[in-house]
């Protein structure tokens, strides 16, 4: 028993398993989580009107690629009213 295919059969069957292949591919790539890890301690003063803290990081770059650099957002008076930095960001977002 032979089988012919026409040529669309033929493209058709070709692009599908080249599609399983990438697929199979780009899932098969290691997946990895960063980590952080932190300890914040606060201590409010309510005599004098003050808070002071400190805060200890501990982050794990689990990629095979260096970092050059780690960005923080630091949003001082974050909740103060509507016009802050970090209400701002959450409007646009």
């Amino acid at each position: 028993m032979k089988i012919r295919f026409n040529q669309f059969a033929k493209k058709t069957i070709i692009l599908f398993l080249a599609h399983i292949g990438f697929t199979s591919f780009t899932f098969s790539q290691t997946y990895f989580q960063q980590q952080v890890d932190y300890k914040i301690t606060a201590e409010l003063d309510t005599l004098k009107n003050t808070l002071s803290a400190n805060c200890i990081i501990e982050y794990t770059n689990n990629s095979n690629d260096a970092l050059d650099q780690i960005v923080f957002h630091t949003w001082w008076n974050a909740f103060k009213d509507k016009n802050s930095a970090f209400a701002s960001q959450q409007i646009q977002n």
